[in-house]
């Protein structure tokens, strides 16, 4: 019966999207997160590949200051249907989940990849997700769906319970493994947090990449924060500090030496 209803979704002509949603929402997470995201008036469209983008603004208003969020989740347009729905629950976690500050002065690049990875809304948990989805699922699609839905997450289920494990399992960069070492020792920043991410990563082949940039997380995320940091340091390079109020003077001052941690010709500018 399951199968059926499955079936008559995907003989309506609808966007990829909406696919996505019909088949998420056969599943007890699915509703769940759906709800959730219906709740939120998340945007939910199509695309070129699964991503959710995420923009950020900074609004001062006198001593106040304010972070306003405009999500977008976008669902790959050329994926079969059932894939649809497992991408659209692991982009949910990033949507659905509270946002750090990306301008905070304080933030460094392996505090940033390390909760992009593991922290609540990161990696991890999104690829968890899925695969929570996608155990629902391999009881509702046909054969060959289903035996690509285990192969995609059989590493997932064997590891979910030993998070030690499971986490660290995302800090595998292969072939670049050593492109990730010269791009973050080039990032001037906290040594004792540098070596301490040094000392995780390895060599081994990835078991997790992203497909927005085609790169393992970690180096994925490196670039992401030398690029968020960038597009900041710009702004704030435009501003007159003397015009400024005392909270933006702060804040800008502050940055500055964020923005000079970034000083190497291995990252070219947005």
């Amino acid at each position: 019966m399951m199968l059926s209803l499955i079936m008559m979704v995907l003989s309506t002509p609808v966007n990829a999207s909406e696919r996505a949603i019909a088949i998420l929402e056969k599943t007890a997470i699915g509703r769940e997160i759906m709800a959730e995201a219906r709740q939120q008036k998340l945007s939910i469209i199509e695309g070129k590949i699964s991503k959710t983008e995420i923009v950020a603004t900074r609004v001062l208003r006198g001593k106040e200051e304010r972070l306003d969020f405009n999500v977008q989740v976008i669902i790959s347009r050329d994926k079969s249907p059932v894939f649809q729905a497992i991408d659209l629950a692991h982009e949910l976690v990033h949507a659905l989940h509270p946002k750090s500050n990306p301008f905070d002065p304080k933030l460094n690049a392996v505090d940033y990849i390390r909760a992009g990875i593991e922290s609540e809304g990161g990696e991890a948990q999104a690829i968890l997700q899925e695969c929570k989805v996608g155990r629902e699922l391999v009881a509702m699609v046909e054969e060959d769906q289903a035996q690509l839905i285990k192969a995609r997450c059989q590493y997932v289920w064997k590891t979910e319970k030993d998070q030690n494990q499971w986490k660290l399992s995302f800090y595998h960069l292969g072939k670049y493994f050593s492109l990730f070492h010269a791009k973050l020792n080039s990032v001037k920043g906290d040594q004792a947090k540098n070596n301490q991410i040094a000392k995780i990563v390895q060599p081994k082949d990835p078991m997790f990449t992203s497909a927005a940039a085609n790169k393992p997380y970690p180096l994925a995320l490196l670039d992401e924060y030398v690029e968020i940091t960038q597009k900041i340091c710009s702004k704030t390079q435009q501003r007159k500090i003397a015009s400024a109020g005392t909270a933006e003077k702060a804040a800008t001052l502050s940055m500055n030496e964020r923005c000079q941690s970034l000083s190497s010709a291995l990252f070219s500018a947005p």
